[in-house]
């Protein structure tokens, strides 16, 4: 649905076809539910595993043994996050491909285009799950404080519970939001004018943001290959 909004140019234009939210919902629960699923075992777990290990990455000194076994673990989830990524199911909705197809696919395209480095940097999964654990505790600390006047033999099971379902529901809203910033990164990747025409402010700012990342990604590279024939200089 978010796909259709940005193809077309916004909600209100008038070339979006009727019922398309219906349609949307139907398609998702009929043809493209095996591959929803199928990607939803996975896709997860795999996200996770690799903000940890850049995480953990980033804090290892020079210890060289412990760096290469992360930097093979993190090689190896770069490997699986080219077949389980969230972008499969942009693809999935608009082109009705398998999961496996549409990861890869989503993935060269973002390779091809140097989207790729936009999407590394990245950190709106974190902030949503950072507003998802907020809004649960929220809801958990209310319902503590309530249930602490009425039952206080049940405050943990109250509060606990409430906390559960808190996340539930915001994680609910957070779900359309990141639906949303997966598909721009797909529309801009298959057609940045696609982003102009829907607001051209943050298309150039998304523009100069991912110039910036490329120069920088440069520039690391550069300094990778010549500090590398240093050592082989060196060395010889």
């Amino acid at each position: 649905m978010v796909f259709l909004v940005l193809f077309h140019g916004g909600r209100e234009a008038a070339s979006i076809p009727d019922d398309s939210l219906t349609k949307s919902l139907q398609c998702a629960l009929t043809t493209s539910f095996g591959s929803i699923c199928y990607g939803s075992l996975f896709t997860a777990a795999i996200r996770i595993l690799r903000w940890e290990i850049r995480g953990f990455r980033s804090k290892i000194g020079n210890n060289e043994c412990l760096l290469c076994c992360v930097d093979f673990l993190f090689h190896l989830v770069e490997t699986l996050v080219r077949f389980f990524n969230k972008y499969a199911y942009v693809q999935i909705a608009v082109y009705g491909k398998s999961f496996n197809h549409s990861a890869r696919d989503a993935w060269e395209l973002f390779q091809s285009t140097g989207v790729e480095a936009l999407v590394a940097y990245d950190c709106s999964g974190a902030v949503l799950l950072m507003g998802t654990v907020f809004g649960g505790l929220i809801t958990g600390t209310c319902s503590g404080v309530w249930a602490w006047f009425k039952w206080q033999d049940r405050v943990m099971m109250i509060g606990s519970t409430s906390m559960l379902m808190g996340m539930v529901l915001v994680g609910l809203a957070m779900v359309v939001v990141e639906s949303a910033v997966t598909s721009i990164y797909i529309c801009y990747a298959e057609d940045p004018l696609l982003i102009q025409r829907w607001d051209t402010e943050f298309f150039n700012h998304l523009s100069e943001t991912l110039h910036q990342r490329l120069q920088h990604r440069s520039a690391r590279d550069r300094e990778v290959l010549t500090r590398y024939r240093l050592d082989q200089n060196a060395s010889i």
